[in-house]
């Protein structure tokens, strides 16, 4: 009986020891576990970094290529042979369109040398009457009836021609006490009509403008 009850208390001891260790190393497992996924989490991101890192170097890298190649870009060759041949065409262009303007002015000078033309002149800003005045082109000089009676001698004038045909001409006329007279004028294509403006520098500093528009060409 003796021997029955020990062997019980026996078995129940071991029991009762293997169940503890049991529960212990079932708790240490569990516990454990927990932090797993934490970690998990911290490794993924770690691994991250560094991909990011790299992808920024290689953008970077990119980047300085570009620049690289803008700064140092330059003619190809081919271009470089190319453009002494191409300044000389534009030279000879240049040249020709130089002669063609030299022909088409002295050819306007001829028309309009020997011309006579009755003027209408209105002064800007609505002030005063209109007036009239006769634009006389003679021996390759200009002058107007009433100005050069005024002080105004004749006076050599430029030409030019302008793209749609018309010719512009210019000159500037000086008499006593510094009078100045600026006259611009245009004549269409046709050589047929005439306008232009004239402006009048007086003494005292007080300066007159005037359009005027030809009524007739002699």
């Amino acid at each position: 009986m003796n021997k029955t009850i020990k062997i019980l208390v026996i078995i129940l001891t071991v029991s009762i020891i293997f169940a503890q260790d049991s529960y212990a190393l079932w708790g240490k497992k569990k516990a454990s576990k927990t932090p797993e996924p934490e970690i998990q989490k911290e490794e993924s991101q770690v691994k991250k970094v560094p991909s990011e890192k790299v992808r920024e170097k290689e953008i970077k890298q990119e980047i300085k290529e570009e620049v690289k190649k803008e700064e140092k870009q330059e003619v190809p060759e081919q271009e470089i042979k190319k453009t002494p041949v191409m300044e000389k065409k534009v030279d000879k262009k240049v040249e020709k369109l130089k002669e063609k303007l030299k022909l088409e002015r002295n050819e306007k000078r001829e028309q309009i040398n020997n011309t006579q033309w009755n003027i209408t002149l209105n002064e800007m800003g609505g002030k005063g009457q209109p007036n009239e005045d006769v634009l006389i082109f003679e021996e390759n000089r200009f002058y107007a009836e009433k100005t050069s009676k005024a002080g105004f001698n004749a006076t050599n004038y430029t030409i030019s021609v302008q793209a749609d045909g018309m010719t512009v001409w210019e000159t500037m006329q000086t008499a006593e006490e510094g009078r100045i007279n600026f006259w611009r004028g245009e004549i269409a294509g046709d050589m047929k009509s005439m306008k232009g403006i004239v402006s009048k520098q007086l003494p005292d500093g007080i300066t007159e403008n005037y359009s005027f528009l030809s009524r007739e060409k002699k």
